[in-house]
């Protein structure tokens, strides 16, 4: 069976009609969740878990201007936003990201990444002084978290944050933990192409960067999937292809590689590591896995010629 899912896809050899499943629209894009049919109370959890989602979505997703984040936008410059724990521990593990990163990962990019037109889509390539007039407002240390008063203050104005590199794997990781602790030991789950796997392995195939085809495939067990890659939101200009990935330190939306898979035990990290290792480049991808995820690794795409397998067992 062959479960079209976006970039990637599902190719698996559970029976569909022993699942019960369920699709949604949530933050622009769809969740699927797939549990056992004989569950008890299936549709009361599925709901539950839907609600679940609807929660994150108002207090993490920048793009809904009732959310928590989207205050702290609006407001955070001028003064301390109150928010939830949830909003404190994402943010926090956001901050921690960009630490490791050395600021390649940084969820204030946006200034960045509107210059190239994505969120009009009217694209065009910025010029090298409103990509350095823009990168005044992209840096993650401006970003102050009280854990104590359940507050975030933003240190100069304009800054913007954006969880959107996270924040389907956050929200993978939390449905997950949600439906163990109801008792629920085997599942899929697909947030618009991120995908977390509990119980028996599946076979993950990874579309093809150029063509309407499967590349290649990787069995996972227990873990999260995602890809990070130049064929979702993009444009192509001059004989290059921009991307709605932006290097933070460099501006540049153009890279000489095409897509990078990670996985990881929980969403979150996978999520991180494919936006991570896509702006870094393999080797600096090898080098955070060997200090801060031994347990995880990732496919990178150079071309359809040049696909390199780090720490993939299966």
């Amino acid at each position: 069976m062959v479960i079209f899912v976006g970039i990637i896809i599902i190719a698996s050899f559970f029976k569909k009609e022993n699942y019960y499943l369920d699709t949604f629209f949530a933050m622009d894009t769809f969740f699927e969740i797939g549990i056992p049919g004989e569950t008890n109370n299936k549709e009361e959890i599925i709901e539950k878990a839907r609600s679940l989602v609807s929660y994150i979505d108002g207090k993490l997703n920048s793009y809904n201007p009732n959310s928590e984040i989207s205050r702290i936008n609006k407001y955070g410059y001028r003064q301390s936003i109150e928010v939830s724990p949830e909003t404190v521990a994402i943010l926090k593990k956001a901050l921690f990201y960009g630490n490791i990163s050395q600021g390649l990962f940084d969820i204030t990019f946006e200034s960045l990444q509107n210059l190239y037109g994505f969120e009009a889509q009217n694209f065009r390539i910025p010029s090298k002084e409103e990509i350095e007039k823009a990168k005044k407002f992209v840096n993650y240390k401006l970003i102050q978290v009280n854990e104590e008063s359940l507050s975030v203050r933003l240190l100069k104005e304009g800054v913007k944050i954006n969880l959107s590199g996270i924040i389907k794997g956050y929200t993978l990781d939390k449905v997950s933990d949600f439906l163990l602790k109801e008792g629920i030991s085997e599942y899929y789950l697909n947030f618009g192409g991120n995908i977390l796997i509990k119980g028996a392995p599946k076979k993950i195939g990874v579309k093809h960067p150029r063509k309407d085809d499967i590349l290649l495939s990787v069995q996972i067990e227990n873990s999260s999937i995602s890809t990070s890659a130049d064929y979702q939101q993009y444009f192509e200009k001059d004989g290059k292809r921009f991307t709605h990935i932006v290097n933070p330190e460099t501006g540049r939306a153009d890279f000489p590689w095409q897509a990078v898979v990670a996985i990881s035990k929980n969403g979150i990290d996978a999520d991180f590591l494919s936006t991570y290792i896509f702006v870094a480049g393999r080797e600096n991808g090898k080098s955070i896995i060997y200090k801060y995820f031994p347990d995880s690794g990732f496919i990178f795409i150079e071309d359809e010629e040049r696909v390199f397998k780090f720490n993939i067992f299966k």
